[in-house]
């Protein structure tokens, strides 16, 4: 399958609830989540031939959950030019309380 950018990947408010909520409670002692700056996400979007995104997982010294991503081509094959990692973790950086992080 090739990608072309345009797959819909949204899903409703309700939906990331709930699997957010199933995450805690199988990992409550994990992370709830990572920020990472527009300014990063756009600068691996902006490389030639990139159509997305990919998100890996992976664990800090810590053990606790990382991500890290890279820009991905419509061959499916990731862009090793810019990669994103150095996101900011909640806790203790989450923000107000809302459905998705609560």
């Amino acid at each position: 399958m090739a990608f072309t950018g345009n797959e819909d990947c949204e899903v409703s408010v309700s939906t990331a609830s709930t699997l957010n909520k199933n995450f805690r409670d199988l990992y409550p002692a994990q992370i709830k989540g990572i920020y990472f700056s527009q300014k990063t996400l756009r600068k691996v979007l902006d490389q030639t031939e990139c159509v997305g995104i990919r998100f890996y997982f992976g664990a800090d010294p810590d053990g606790m959950l990382t991500i890290t991503f890279a820009g991905v081509k419509a061959n499916e094959d990731d862009i090793i030019g810019v990669v994103g990692d150095n996101g900011i973790k909640c806790p203790p950086h989450c923000g107000s309380k809302n459905t998705l992080n609560s």
